[in-house]
């Protein structure tokens, strides 16, 4: 599923719920459904609906063919019914589509997104969510190199070590009228198990350069036996000594923000290292929109890729 343009929504009336703190301020959850009346009519067709006698409904708000009773995102076309987080309401229409996230959620800057870790890119001002790969379907991007497989809702990247070799994603970024200055792109994503090599490692990317040369990476890279965090900036690189493990699930972000562009590690919701660079390319024209996912020399499961940025 992808979802682009102008993205920042709200749980919608209609939408499925299992109590009320999954509603919106004013709506309650009533037969499964958010709303603000009575209970809404059932489609006794629904799959798992095996009620008698109740009135059939085949509105179709949205055009997308799930009638209203039946569709994660009543008021928003998603044919394909992506949930990434597994919380009734579809990524099309989710504030926060990689977490379970309650209206209970603390919102300091009232932009709409949930302060959960990996959604809300700055809890000082009001984002909104510019682009969202939920990958239960071939994504639509501007490149995809050879080494890519999708299956179970996650891409792979397998880069192999031949003359550096390396498997990339490139990503869109449609609705954006200007190269942003401030973004976060962040991806979940695992390294497999591998044998140690010279260089090996994934990242996200920032092509928003104009020159393919100054791209920023965030990256986890193994050097010979020592694992690393890698922030590097045009000719600039710090490195900082991180034991990432195989087969574990971490959230990589990377974000420009006043001038600094910052990678984090973050794991079962808390940041486990940073690093950080000052931004040194103002004076180079952007004109690129989009970024990058990339494996080199090691196979990488990535479950989702977001990007958001202010409003």
């Amino acid at each position: 599923m992808v979802v682009a343009g102008c993205y920042n929504p709200a749980v919608p009336a209609g939408a499925p719920c299992h109590g009320d703190l999954d509603c919106p301020l004013g709506q309650a959850c009533v037969a499964d459904r958010c709303g603000t009346g009575a209970a809404p009519p059932v489609d006794s067709a629904v799959a798992g609906d095996a009620r008698v006698g109740d009135a059939v409904s085949t509105a179709d708000s949205d055009g997308d063919g799930r009638p209203d009773a039946s569709d994660n995102c009543p008021t928003t076309a998603n044919p394909d019914q992506a949930d990434e987080d597994g919380d009734l309401v579809g990524d099309a229409c989710d504030p926060c589509p990689i977490a379970r996230a309650l209206t209970t959620d603390p919102d300091a800057d009232l932009d709409g997104i949930p302060e959960v870790a990996g959604c809300d890119p700055s809890q000082a001002t009001q984002d909104r969510i510019w682009q969202f790969y939920g990958f239960v379907s071939a994504p639509d991007v501007s490149e995809l190199s050879p080494g890519w497989t999708l299956a179970s809702g996650s891409y792979r990247g397998l880069g192999v070590p031949v003359e550096d070799d390396f498997a990339y994603l490139t990503a869109k970024l449609p609705g954006i009228a200007a190269p942003p200055d401030n973004f976060t792109v962040t991806t979940r994503m695992a390294l497999e198990p591998s044998a140690a090599v010279p260089f090996a490692g994934i990242s996200i990317e920032d092509n928003t350069l104009s020159d393919d040369a100054d791209g920023i990476d965030c990256q986890l890279t193994v050097s010979g036996t020592t694992r690393q965090l890698q922030l590097q900036l045009a000719n600039r690189l710090l490195v900082k000594s991180f034991a990432w493990r195989d087969a574990t699930d971490y959230l990589i972000s990377l974000g420009l923000r006043a001038g600094r562009y910052t990678c984090t590690v973050i794991e079962d919701g808390a940041p486990m290292i940073t690093a950080t660079l000052a931004d040194d390319s103002t004076s180079q024209p952007r004109d690129g929109q989009a970024v990058s996912i990339f494996s080199l020399d090691v196979a990488a499961q990535f479950r989702w890729l977001l990007v958001a940025g202010p409003q």
